[in-house]
């Protein structure tokens, strides 16, 4: 299995580089600045990242092979209707992530291999 090293993000946010088996992997995209989350998979095969929620929409957060091939967009929740990813972290229990709805913000856990989300949605703030 590949596994990655070395993650940098760019100061001006606009690419994230990672080694893959001593492979420099280079990923060009606007990373969300305020809030930017970079997440090595707890397994080191892959990268999860939020984005730049006004370039990329609904559709802002991702997660990367440790090759660079893209594993998956995460799918917002049906019940959200104008919202973005917030943040990706991990804890005790697998990638913890958080969307904004505007009014709202809201979590679950998702799954790292297939992006389904393991919990049901909890009121985060």
């Amino acid at each position: 299995m590949s596994v990655i090293s070395n993650v940098m993000r760019a100061v001006d946010y606009s690419k994230i580089t990672w080694e893959c088996d001593g492979v420099l992997v280079e990923k060009h995209l606007a990373l969300a600045k305020y809030y930017a989350k970079v997440v090595v998979l707890k397994d080191c095969s892959g990268i999860a990242i939020v984005l730049d929620e006004d370039k990329y929409g609904s559709e802002n957060a991702v997660i990367f092979n440790a090759d660079g091939s893209l594993r998956f967009k995460l799918q917002m929740p049906d019940f959200i209707e104008d919202g973005y990813f917030y943040s990706l972290s991990h804890d005790d229990t697998g990638l913890e992530c958080v969307v904004s709805d505007k009014e709202r913000d809201w979590w679950s856990i998702v799954d790292e291999n297939t992006g389904e989300y393991c919990r049901q949605w909890h009121e985060w703030r």
